[in-house]
């Protein structure tokens, strides 16, 4: 079944994916009739359109497919419903197929808001590094039916959310009048997200149950996110106010025990990005999901550069950042907005341009100020005149029309996400990856490596000897690091012109591992170009670690095909003295007295490394230090430093008790050989901490005993 025409002349119950412009104009256009509408969005679920239901696709599952015709009528998502249909068990050109007019509906009126952002006022008791604002204080404020009468016009009609913000919003003792006004007079209204400093902590809970009952009562979603930079003192230094990590953490709790929506919101500065890993799994052991986002210097959050140090990270701190979002980015759930903003801060962070739509260049979000201005956007835009519920369509399209005299670069250095969705860029880049990822994992080789005999040649040879060097590397430890850096340079004295290009998973940490060193390029394993690479070069060299990762699998293959010779790095313990001796040379050093711990993996060796260690500290009276191998190690437990903020309070009791210190600082090679070095006693688990204490001269103590 081909067209439309024979769908309907078939005599077969007909349902229609898509609810939406396209959706409508089919069954309008064929004069059709069908047995009901799909879709996919939770919105339209169980909405009508006319006398035609919509339903959740699910309800396919029991459809009869010999005497039901699906047709998509969806231009942007097509693709995906297609394989939605075929994971049910449709087939193309039987029971399904696509709706495709030569000219595609358009939109009948502007773009509707959304989404309000509205600061309710200026006044904020706290003295945050981050952001300036309470130093803003002061003006008028809307009163709740001034802002209730503003909410009446109708470019308001078709808001979803309303995220009421400040300053901080409790300092407005009638803040749960505000949120009546908002259920009153938005009849759309479907989420409310607020947020406190908790400083005010009775004030904070009466108002945001009050606020919780008035919503609920109308099945209306309540979000607080209260703001926790850190634990304890870090809290309160960012925050510029003593006392307020207990105050804030008083209120999530109660919060949370009262039934109330709560999550933690935190800002990273160079105050708390070194504190970032544990307080993420403070949140996880808590059960509390919190929201990251780094510290932005804009216009409104930092008038006149007051703000500006805050923002002046070091390379290792700007580092620090990327290896946490990773880490956000993959221990999130997948296709989530919280996922997608992820990923879009990880690739800003890589100097990439934005990756989601701006809200506020869509014309869906709009940003109302406490006096009743109105802002192109909240970040960027400046106040103008206060408008009335007459006036506030033509000022909002005057300030829409300003985005025609900025540049759009403005937005690709911003992180907001209000309002916000992933562009299509984004979709295709992160479909691009997991496609490969597929490919190239143990089962793709398995599945494919057998009929895939030949590559394209497209990318050239280039000219020079080119060795493709394939390994662990994006994950690599120190250890691993240093074998690669030294490998290079010693084939760089051996054969001086030679180019290498080093496969990584993760390049921005492989380029951190060979800085320094001329004539290495690093290009992403997860990339289409991965394989074209291969046949292209001149040698191959696998680091195989422990075992051999799929995707040099898959180089050793092609290389074979292509006739290149290619060899394993396995022993490199001579190469290593030689580059530790160059890299961490001997010298007089400050002796550390304690007992100095390293691990390479969560496992239960490690674990039992611990218990040595405590045991070892209570014989000795000497303090316990744990230092990491790796810096980015994305299994379901996460790098060293997770590992032992996750367990060594198991084992030496919570908080920070005296005597045991862990090293939040990135791993190191320097660092660690001469801390290795310095330390009475050394304490090793897992491959690669023992091989670098015994290429740096030291016996780990476990093997002293022995």
């Amino acid at each position: 079944m081909k067209t439309i025409e024979a769908a309907v002349n078939s005599k077969k119950n007909i349902i229609v994916f898509g609810a939406g412009a396209w959706g409508r104009r089919l069954v309008s256009e064929h004069a059709m009739r069908i047995e009901y509408f799909v879709d996919n969005a939770p919105e339209k679920q169980g909405t009508w359109v006319g006398n035609i239901p919509v339903k959740h696709p699910d309800q396919l599952v029991e459809a009869d497919k010999d005497q039901t015709v699906v047709i998509i009528a969806n231009q942007r998502h097509g693709v995906e419903i297609a394989r939605q249909l075929e994971s049910m068990g449709f087939e193309r050109g039987r029971n399904y197929m696509a709706y495709l007019p030569e000219d595609p509906p358009q939109p009948a009126c502007a773009p509707q808001l959304r989404f309000l952002r509205y600061n309710v006022t200026y006044r904020c008791n706290s003295r945050c590094s981050t952001c300036s604002v309470w130093k803003e204080q002061g003006g008028y404020e809307l009163s709740p039916e001034a802002f209730g009468a503003l909410l009446e016009a109708p470019e308001f009609s078709g808001l979803e959310i309303l995220y009421i913000t400040g300053g901080e919003p409790t300092l407005r003792q009638d803040f749960a009048d505000y949120i009546r006004q908002a259920v009153l007079h938005l009849p759309r209204l479907s989420t409310v997200i607020t947020v406190t400093n908790g400083l005010l902590a009775d004030r904070a809970l009466t108002i945001m149950k009050q606020c919780h009952e008035i919503t609920s009562s109308r099945g209306i979603r309540f979000d607080v996110f209260v703001s926790v930079d850190g634990l304890g003192e870090i809290h309160d230094r960012a925050r510029g106010v003593p006392g307020s990590y207990d105050k804030a953490m008083r209120v999530v709790k109660a919060l949370s025990a009262s039934g109330v929506p709560v999550s933690a919101s935190t800002t990273l500065s160079t105050i708390n990005v070194w504190h970032a890993d544990e307080l993420r799994l403070f949140f996880l052991r808590q059960g509390l999901a919190a929201n990251f986002k780094v510290g932005q210097d804009d216009s409104f959050f930092n008038k006149n550069g007051l703000a500006d140090g805050i923002f002046s990270y070091s390379s290792d701190q700007f580092y620090q950042l990327k290896l946490f979002f990773v880490k956000i980015f993959s221990h999130t759930q997948e296709g989530s907005f919280a996922w997608f903003t992820a990923y879009n801060t990880l690739m800003m962070l890589q100097e990439k341009p934005r990756r989601l739509t701006c809200g506020y260049r869509k014309h869906q979000v709009a940003a109302l100020m406490q006096n009743g201005t109105v802002k192109y956007c909240a970040g960027r835009g400046r106040e103008s005149e206060p408008v009335c519920i007459d006036t506030l369509g033509d000022r909002l399209r005057q300030e829409w029309a300003k985005w025609d005299f900025y540049p759009h670069t403005i937005c690709e250095e911003c992180t907001g996400d209000i309002g916000a969705d992933p562009s299509e860029e984004m979709l295709e880049e992160i479909r691009d990856a997991q496609y490969w990822k597929v490919f190239l994992s143990r089962e793709g080789f398995d599945r494919h490596s057998a009929r895939f005999a030949a590559y394209d040649r497209g990318l050239g040879k280039k000219e020079g000897h080119t060795v493709l060097i394939t390994g662990p590397w994006g994950f690599e430890d120190i250890w691993q690091g240093a074998q690669l850096a030294a490998y290079i340079r010693g084939r760089s004295l051996s054969s001086p012109g030679a180019r290498f290009v080093v496969c990584s998973t993760l390049p921005f940490v492989t380029q951190r591992t060979v800085a320094g060193l001329a004539h290495v390029e690093v290009v992403p394993v997860y990339d289409s170009a991965y394989l074209a690479r291969i046949p292209v070069s001149d040698e191959l060299v696998v680091f195989p670690d422990e075992a051999l990762h799929p995707w040099s699998r898959w180089a050793i293959k092609l290389a074979q095909d292509a006739g290149l010779p290619f060899t394993r790095a396995d022993d490199l313990s001579a190469v290593m003295e030689a580059y530790l001796l160059q890299e961490c040379p001997a010298h007089a050093r400050e002796a550390i007295h304690a007992v100095s711990c390293w691990v390479d993996a969560d496992t239960g060796t490690s674990r039992a490394l611990l218990e040595r260690a405590r045991a070892l500290s209570v014989k000795t009276s000497l303090p316990c230090r744990f230092y990491a191998m790796n810096n980015c190690c994305l299994g379901p437990n996460g790098d060293n430093r997770d590992f032992y903020f996750d367990h060594v309070p198991q084992v030496f009791g919570e908080g920070h008790p005296a005597g045991v210190w862990i090293d939040s600082g990135l791993a190191d090679l320097r660092k660690t050989v001469e801390a290795m070095r310095a330390s009475d006693f050394v304490l090793t688990a897992g491959a690669s901490a023992s091989r670098l204490a015994r290429a740096a001269g030291i016996t780990p103590y476990e093997e002293e005993e022995a």
